[in-house]
């Protein structure tokens, strides 16, 4: 798996994956903050603090990746639809389209418009990426600002390990993590 292919790592998944695998323990850092909020609230349901974790490895997560190949080869092939009885999460690997849909819903509240990634299979299954911005490699993820302003059509082939949870869109298709992208070339 070449750095070059590479559309989107999730840096978590990847990490914890290889600190299992190796049991290898990073430099850890805890950050406990209070948050300072006005007015009167009930200090028992209200405590305003949170904490931040931050790991600190001695190795880049792209060599984690690679590190990593052969487990993460292990994750199963989707070669089927999937059904509408699922109650847990399951990790798949996806091979599919990549592109960026902008669906329109009526609310109460009047008209919503959402634009996100989703992955389409030759199985008909379409899932809805619930992505984060940092992840994504080369600012891709700044291809949801242009669409249908600047940039027409949106056609990634990919190879993707998703997190398929048990949560469909209100048009759907299933809602999917995802945790590693790659660009297929032609």
């Amino acid at each position: 798996m070449s750095f070059r292919d590479l559309v989107y790592l999730d840096k978590d998944f990847i990490s914890s994956l290889y600190e299992s695998k190796f049991d290898e323990s990073p430099e850890v850092f805890i950050t406990k903050a209070q948050a300072m909020n006005a007015g009167a609230k009930v200090p028992m349901f209200s405590a305003g603090v949170s904490s931040t974790e931050t790991k600190a490895y001695k190795v880049s997560t792209t060599k984690m990746l690679e590190k990593l190949k052969g487990d993460l080869e292990n994750f199963d092939l989707l070669k089927q639809k999937l059904t509408s009885d699922r109650e847990c999460s399951s990790y798949y690997w996806v091979s599919g389209v990549m592109t960026v849909q902008t669906t329109t819903l009526e609310t109460k509240k009047g008209e919503a418009e959402e634009t996100y990634f989703s992955v389409q299979d030759e199985f008909e299954n379409d899932l809805a990426l619930l992505a984060n911005d940092d992840y994504f490699t080369s600012n891709l993820s700044d291809l949801l600002k242009f669409t249908e302003v600047v940039v027409n059509v949106i056609n990634f082939k990919v190879k993707a390990l998703v997190r398929v949870i048990p949560a469909k869109t209100s048009f759907k298709g299933w809602v999917a993590v995802p945790l590693v992208i790659r660009e297929i070339s032609s």
